[in-house]
């Protein structure tokens, strides 16, 4: 089959296979938009039968590099197959099933760091497969497998499930929302993981089913639907469970930190949720104070890829904006980060929470499917109630947004609120993190924040550089 193929294509096929399967990042980078540009452009041009020659060389190559103990090889053989995917099939259903079937040789052995990666291809593969019966077969089947594979002992398992939940929703919303039950239920094992990445991953799945059900809160009759759901009931008595001295912990064999982490990220995508206003102004705030962009990588390369090839051709230059360092929410960049160690990650997730007194981390995934936040009126109803943002705020009130309502956060908690985080900027080795916090809440609450000037602008200036100094 390689005769009926041009000459040129095959010693550029080769170096891809080297390219795509090196150690650094922007090689592969440079060698997938290579491989889309070819499909996009040259390939078209060819005969049905240049064109099968072609396919099924990758082919042949994907089954060596799946088969491959080298974890590059791997990451290789999925940006291939996400690639391959825009190639205009004859029989599109045989295609997706087959590469579905690659993937699924990948999870057998699952690196943890192939996890999210995996998740990815396996979504957009299974976005692409033709709509109706295999599309909708093709995401139950998997959801199935993680409700299974959400309690394996191996992290990766969990950790691939989760992360599989969050792009399903994202790129086959309609089929999670017929099982958003279970969905969610495997996003809640998540949350009460021993390991922080299982349970950040399963907020920013939290996140995108959320925009999910936000949507569909309509009655029959066209009316936004004011009723609680259970999955929101669950949510909320999820927080306040991880606060009270029960026996939450001892049954989900967490620590008292761990389960507290969790119950935090889970109340800030509920906020996020809850104002999709100053969501927007949050965005844009932290849009404004990026500065580093961080490296290509594989995960980032997938997470851009939506089924468009024209999107795919900047990726080589293309900058990830990432703020703190984590795709899960403010919240991971804090725990991340260590700010305020008062007890670990929870502590951190606090100031994350805090100063994301308006939301979303700014993520070259979520930019990929929309960052635009939908607002859900059951969650903004459940704050708006006086007793639940009470019930809250008595059991964290460290850790309550000003997002959720600025006149009673003011009235109840400011005042503690700003003496939590001014303890922390005086205490803390990475103040920057916790600035941003003071300076979101300030946003928020606006006059309400005049009161604390004289306390905050002293830090302010002690961080900046001295001109009087010699140089």
């Amino acid at each position: 089959m390689s005769a009926e193929l041009n000459p040129a294509w095959i010693r550029e096929t080769k170096q891809l296979f080297v390219d795509l399967t090196s150690k650094n990042d922007e090689t592969r980078a440079e060698a997938y938009k290579r491989l889309c540009q070819f499909i996009q452009f040259d390939l078209p041009e060819a005969s049905a039968e240049a064109v099968n020659a072609y396919v099924e060389r990758w082919n042949g190559k994907i089954v060596e590099l799946i088969n491959s103990g080298d974890v590059n090889d791997k990451r290789g053989a999925v940006l291939a197959i996400v690639a391959l995917l825009d190639i205009e099939h004859r029989d599109l259903a045989a295609a997706i099933s087959r590469y579905d079937s690659n993937l699924r040789v990948l999870f057998r052995s699952l690196d943890v760091s192939l996890a999210e990666t995996l998740a990815i291809a396996f979504s957009l593969v299974a976005s692409r497969a033709p709509p109706g019966f295999l599309s909708q077969d093709l995401v139950s089947k998997h959801i199935d497998r993680c409700a299974e594979n959400v309690y394996h002992q191996e992290v990766g398992r969990r950790l691939f499930s989760v992360h599989l939940m969050r792009e399903f929703a994202k790129k086959c919303p309609t089929v999670v929302y017929q099982s958003i039950e279970t969905v969610f239920g495997i996003l809640f094992s998540g949350l009460r993981d021993s390991k922080q990445a299982v349970r950040e991953a399963a907020a920013s799945g939290f996140r995108a089913c959320l925009r999910i059900t936000a949507d569909r809160e309509v009655t029959r009759k066209g009316a936004r639907s004011r009723e609680l759901p259970s999955y929101y009931q669950k949510m909320f008595s999820t927080i306040i469970e991880a606060h009270e001295d029960s026996e939450a912990t001892k049954k989900n064999r967490l620590s008292k930190e761990d389960f507290v982490h969790g119950s935090l990220l889970l109340l800030n995508e509920l906020l996020v949720a809850s104002n999709a206003d100053a969501e927007r102004v949050r965005q844009a705030v932290l849009r404004a104070s990026a500065q580093t962009p961080q490296p290509m990588t594989t995960t980032s390369l997938l997470g851009r890829s939506v089924g468009v090839p024209l999107d795919r051709l900047g990726i080589g230059s293309a900058a990830v904006v990432s703020v703190g360092g984590s795709s899960a929410s403010a919240i991971s960049a804090a725990a991340s980060s260590g700010v305020a160690s008062v007890v670990g990650a929870a502590s951190s997730a606090a100031v994350g929470l805090l100063g994301s007194a308006v939301g979303l981390s700014i993520d070259d995934r979520d930019d990929a499917s929309g960052t635009v936040p939908v607002e859900s009126v059951c969650c903004r109803n459940m704050f708006a109630e006086v007793k639940n943002y009470q019930t809250i705020g008595n059991k964290v009130f460290r850790h309550c947004s000003a997002r959720c309502g600025p006149q009673k956060f003011s009235e109840f908690y400011l005042n503690q609120t700003m003496q939590f985080l001014l303890d922390a900027v005086r205490r803390d080795k990475q103040k920057s993190l916790t600035l941003q916090a003071i300076g979101l809440v300030a946003l928020v609450v606006k006059d309400e924040f005049v009161p604390y000037l004289n306390s905050v602008m002293p830090v302010v200036r002690q961080m900046l550089p001295n001109r009087d100094a010699p140089p």
